[in-house]
C-alpha cells in the first residue's frame, strides 16, 4: 500500500489494518498543510473509508491511485463524496460490511450492484445506516 502526500511518500509494508494507518496518515498530511492527497490501494476497505471520512479529513481533493493491470484506476474522493451527499457517505461503511468486506461475509445471493441500486430505490435507509 503507497500513500503519497504533498512531497511525502508513505508505503505501508504490512497489510495490518491498512485503511486505518492510511486515514490517519492523510489526516496528519492535511494537517500539516497538504492539501492534494493520493492513496494507492487495492482494497476497497480504503476507497469506502476514504470517502466516508472524506468531510472529517477535509483534504481539498482526494484521490485513489485503485486495482491492478488494466483494471487499475485513479477514483476522484472528493467527488464522489460531493455526489453521493454527507449522509449517504455516513452510511457507506455499513453498507459496505453488511454487504461483504474483508471481514464479513456477503448476503447469499444479493451482490454489491443488486444492493446498491434497492439502496438507491429505497433512500430512506440512509438515515439508518447513517445512524448506526
Amino acid at each position: 500500500m503507497l500513500l503519497l502526500m504533498k512531497y511525502h511518500l508513505v508505503h505501508m509494508r504490512k497489510p495490518t489494518p491498512a485503511c486505518c494507518c492510511t486515514l490517519l496518515h492523510t489526516a496528519n498530511a492535511v494537517r500539516h498543510g497538504s492539501q492534494k492527497i493520493s492513496i494507492r490501494t487495492v482494497d476497497t476497505d480504503v476507497v469506502v473509508l476514504a470517502t466516508a471520512h472524506f468531510a472529517t479529513i477535509k483534504p481539498q481533493e482526494l484521490w485513489i491511485d485503485f486495482g491492478t493491470g488494466k483494471a487499475r484506476r485513479f477514483i476522484p474522493v472528493h467527488e464522489l463524496a460531493m455526489t453521493l451527499g454527507p449522509q449517504k457517505c455516513t452510511g457507506l461503511p455499513l453498507f459496505h460490511s453488511i454487504t461483504g468486506c474483508d471481514t464479513v461475509s456477503a448476503m447469499y445471493g444479493v451482490g454489491k450492484k443488486k444492493a446498491w441500486q434497492l439502496w438507491q430505490t429505497y433512500d430512506h435507509i440512509t438515515t439508518t445506516f447513517a445512524s448506526l
